[in-house]
């Protein structure tokens, strides 16, 4: 189902507190179903929220992997499929950050990166950049694509931002005891 501007979307937002083995991860999209995850004590916990309102749960057994949290399925692509120029270098009070902009990219690698189903033939157009910090942490990673589609032009828009590490403190969700009294 598309958004009411025509457009699909899905956005992501993760939470992990790994002095104390938590987190939490919200993810919304142009069905507006919520979808959020509570994981702790090797427990997974997800609720479903769809716009009936119809709340499910689920509980299963899924220790926390912060390997998982890292965004690499979306990181890895871009920096090993597209080319860079030269660093833009900013120094900030938060500290020194290097910019990287595409210079180019393997169109072959245009299913890695946007999909297995796009054709890169129809690829008309793609832009990535990338920001990381002193200490080599991606903070920002962006890519965006334009492909002819038989019913018009689909843009693909993939953005990353680091906004805190070793900061973040997960408590548990209000829905919590709801999700443990559903599971059976």
């Amino acid at each position: 189902m598309l958004a009411d501007d025509g457009t699909e979307s899905v956005q992501q937002l993760q939470s992990v507190d790994l002095a104390g083995e938590r987190a939490l991860v919200a993810v919304n999209d142009s069905e507006r179903v919520e979808r959020t995850t509570y994981l702790a004590d090797g427990t997974r916990y997800t609720r479903v929220t769809p716009p009936d309102g119809n709340v499910s749960y689920n509980v299963t057994d899924a220790p926390l992997q912060p390997r998982t949290f890292t965004g690499i399925s979306f990181i890895s692509p871009a920096l090993t499929n597209v080319s860079y120029g030269a660093a833009n270098v900013t120094e900030t009070d938060a500290g020194t950050f290097y910019g990287y902009r595409a210079a180019s990219v393997d169109r072959s690698a245009f299913r890695n990166l946007l999909g297995p189903s796009i054709d890169p033939g129809n690829v008309t157009d793609f832009d990535a950049g990338f920001v990381v910090d002193e200490d080599g942490v991606v903070r920002r990673l962006s890519y965006q694509a334009a492909v002819e589609r038989g019913n018009g032009t689909l843009i693909v828009d993939v953005r990353l931002r680091t906004y805190a590490i070793d900061e973040v403190e997960v408590s548990p969700p209000p829905w919590l005891d709801e999700a443990r009294e559903s599971d059976p």
